[in-house]
């Protein structure tokens, strides 16, 4: 079955779909000696038992791993990561002067961390309607991906952590011969890029070629656009998701695209 062509002029049919460790610290207060009345005060004891080992496998990084207060990730047992986040009081136990409104500081969701690697590579291998695009996804780990789609191929792709401190998409777009105000109206493509992390989000959208005042046909050469975001692992950000579209915007058969995309979210 034959790809819809980007001249305008000419018929197409629907393109074929793609195949498919713990220290001890005691703090201690001698007795007080009696009072000439002969009465005795006991003295106040604090105890606090600390956790500080390196243990952990991500120890000395410059990054707190162990899941307590104010650490970055949760991929390593709590206090087992003493260089990057000190020492810890074991789980259960207070400083003499922490409150309970301190517990509020905890974030209440953590990030994934992972130690595999992103992707990169060029979709579709043969250009579909004269779309193709090549990326590269870095600060992620990225499982299997699932090609797919009929009028839009898709690729889709398996997050299964974080493993940088921001979430970095790059790539271009394959270049076309935008035709403006032809009989059918405009032919042209267009390029949108967009990365998640928690509650930031950043997008980039090609610039529109037919932005002449006029009703004459034209013509107009769209390069190969180039798109570059990153976006940092910050809050313990819990959710990540990308997606880069090249869209042939073709109004006489209808559009044509490519999409790649993945998505995670921490339980």
């Amino acid at each position: 079955i034959e790809e819809a062509e980007a001249t305008p002029s000419e018929a197409s049919t629907p393109p074929t779909t793609a195949t498919p460790t713990t220290v001890n610290s005691q703090d201690s207060q001698a007795t007080s000696d009696a009072a000439s009345n002969g009465s005795s005060d006991t003295p106040n004891t604090s105890t606090a038992e600390t956790m500080c080992s390196d243990s952990c496998g991500y120890s000395g990084d410059g990054v707190c791993d162990d899941g307590g207060e104010n650490a970055y990730y949760d991929v390593c047992s709590y206090g087992t990561d003493c260089s990057d986040c000190g020492a810890r009081l074991s789980q259960g136990e207070t400083s003499s002067d922490s409150s309970s409104s301190n517990n509020s500081s905890t974030s209440s969701a953590t990030a994934t961390a992972c130690s595999g690697s992103g992707a990169s590579g060029t979709f579709m291998d043969e250009p579909f309607n004269g779309l193709q695009l090549t990326y590269s996804i870095d600060g992620v780990c990225l499982g299997d991906y699932e090609d797919g789609g009929y009028y839009t191929q898709t690729r889709g792709y398996t997050v299964t952590g974080i493993s940088g401190q921001s979430v970095t998409v790059s790539g271009t777009s394959a270049s076309n011969e935008a035709v403006c105000n032809s009989d059918y109206g405009s032919f042209w493509f267009d390029t949108e890029v967009s990365v998640t992390v928690g509650d930031e989000v950043e997008t980039y959208s090609s610039p529109k070629p037919c932005t002449q005042e006029t009703t004459d046909r034209y013509e107009v050469s769209q390069p190969a656009y180039s798109f570059n975001l990153s976006v940092p692992v910050s809050n313990y950000g819990s959710t990540v998701t990308f997606e880069i579209k090249q869209i042939y915007v073709n109004p006489r058969y209808g559009n044509r695209g490519l999409t790649v995309s993945g998505s995670y979210t921490s339980n």
